[in-house]
């Protein structure tokens, strides 16, 4: 499957970004240029968030001319306030961080997402990050949270993120002390992902699955439709 084929269908499309930047959209080497092609404003929770300062990520200006929202990707009232419709929203290594992801991605499609518009999702395959080691989330689990409403303080994932985390494949140096204040700093990958739970997980919630590849061994991406 070719990157080309997304660029195609988002060129002139203007998005939301939560969680960005991510030089994955941005440096060509990636194979996965994005930025150049769309009309981006982007979503983070500035507070707190060790994403903002970490590998030269300054969230303040590379967006260019695009308008930036303070606001948390799991926050209903947050997004409300965002009060504009969007072609797509797209997210690189967020989902996994979610503690409640079904919830999240529901809100951006019923209250951000044009009919027919699209949700673009970078998501890591877990044999190929320091999940290596932690069993797959299936979706009746990703469902039960929904179900039981699960919230972002949720920590019933810290413990076994820490006990079996591969540092091998790297990680935050500060993890463990980040891990205490999760619900703020977002480091702890609630749940494990690879290609067959993230296509049950967008068919859950009704959106049509257009692409889903492995772009390398790392990344998944899955382009999906609201119908």
């Amino acid at each position: 499957m070719n990157w080309s084929k997304i660029v195609e269908l988002l060129n002139g499309k203007n998005g939301l970004e939560f969680g960005g930047t991510t030089e994955l959209f941005e440096i060509q080497r990636h194979g996965m240029l994005l930025y150049p092609y769309v009309q981006l404003d982007g979503a983070n929770k500035f507070d707190n968030n060790h994403f903002n300062s970490i590998n030269g990520n300054d969230f303040t200006h590379r967006f260019g001319s695009g308008v930036r929202f303070n606001c948390d990707g799991s926050n209903e009232p947050q997004i409300k306030l965002i009060n504009r419709k969007y072609d797509f929203v797209v997210t690189s290594h967020v989902i996994e961080h979610l503690a409640n992801p079904i919830k999240s991605i529901k809100l951006w499609s019923d209250i951000l997402l044009k009919d027919g518009g699209y949700i673009l999702s970078i998501i890591p395959y877990y044999k190929e990050c320091f999940d290596r080691n932690r069993p797959l989330t299936t979706i009746k689990h990703l469902i039960e949270d929904y179900e039981n409403d699960v919230s972002e303080s949720d920590i019933t994932h810290i413990e076994e993120q820490k006990k079996l985390h591969d540092w091998s494949c790297g990680g935050h140096p500060d993890f463990y002390t980040l891990c205490e204040n999760n619900s703020d700093t977002r480091v702890v990958h609630h749940h494990t992902f690879n290609k067959d739970n993230v296509k049950e997980l967008f068919q859950y919630i009704d959106m049509e699955v257009i692409y889903l590849f492995n772009h390398d061994p790392l990344n998944i991406v899955c382009l999906t439709k609201k119908k």
